[in-house]
């Protein structure tokens, strides 16, 4: 459905507890492989499926062993998170008015010197067909509309009117999922009203909450960067000079890689590989 809805040039990696699928990875390692991912510092960590206060649900191995996707001991597997936004699409998995004083576990996460820089997840139960919609929106409002701080991507999500199955990708997408109906999506009322639907969206936009200042600033990938080194060869001093142009604003901080080609290791005089990863520097 992502490659449907959203620009080409993001870059899509999926993570799925089903054995069934291409994506999925073994319930021993999920846990590690979940923090992982949380660490790689993308612009968008999603994650759709049950939770609960405390975890979020399970992932199913081939035998059909279970382990859970993430808990409270797996928090501090998480080495740094703080370049991304996270979005939890699961039950009660942000349930920040919990009785007692323990935290949900996307509160702890967010929390966490290692967490993401923002956090948006739901305290309740939510409808599974409007949360569908919900997902649509939170990545089309975000990487299609480029919403310029993370309260005014949040805002335009929920202050957009919706109704229930207006986009026809995810239409396409529940029927190929085997529903027998969209009755069963939409707590039995078989042909919702705009009324009902537009009920159903202030339920789910009131359950849902952000973790984190809504002041943050969103930085995107930008394409059309032209680069090129200054001279054909590598001088002999093995400094590298860069020239090129783009319609960034100046002052701009731009990354660039160096990549080797295949066969272009560098050794040491005893034969042992010296380096085979990229070059990196910060202009």
């Amino acid at each position: 459905m992502a490659e449907h809805l959203l620009p080409d040039q993001y870059q899509w990696h999926i993570l799925y507890g089903n054995p069934g699928s291409l994506y999925s990875y073994p319930v021993s390692d999920f846990q590690e492989e979940t923090a992982e991912r949380l660490s790689q510092g993308s612009l968008l960590v999603a994650y759709i499926g049950h939770g609960e206060p405390d975890m979020l649900a399970w992932a199913v191995g081939e035998s059909g062993d279970r382990e859970r996707i993430f808990g409270f001991d797996d928090i501090p597997l998480v080495t740094d998170a703080s370049a991304s936004l996270a979005v939890f699409t699961a039950c009660s998995a942000g349930k920040f008015d919990a009785v007692g004083d323990r935290p949900s576990i996307i509160e702890a996460l967010f929390m966490d010197e290692h967490g993401p820089v923002a956090a948006y997840s739901s305290s309740a139960w939510i409808n599974g067909a409007s949360n569908g919609q919900l997902v649509v929106d939170l990545f089309s409002i975000l990487l299609a509309e480029r919403s310029q701080t993370v309260g005014d991507w949040i805002y335009s999500v929920e202050s957009n009117p919706k109704k229930l199955f207006s986009n026809n990708n995810l239409i396409a997408w529940l029927i190929l999922r085997s529903l027998s109906s969209f009755s069963n999506m939409n707590d039995g009322v078989k042909i919702a009203s705009h009324e009902y639907t537009q009920e159903l969206f202030a339920l789910q936009h009131h359950s849902y909450n952000l973790f984190g200042d809504p002041a943050t600033r969103i930085a995107f990938p930008e394409t059309g960067i032209d680069i090129s080194l200054s001279f054909p060869w590598l001088p002999a001093a093995r400094k590298v000079h860069f020239q090129g142009a783009s319609e960034l604003p100046a002052g701009t901080t731009v990354k660039v890689q160096l990549a080797r080609l295949p066969g272009l290791n560098t050794f040491r005089e005893d034969g042992t590989l010296h380096s085979s990863t990229p070059y990196e520097l910060w202009l």
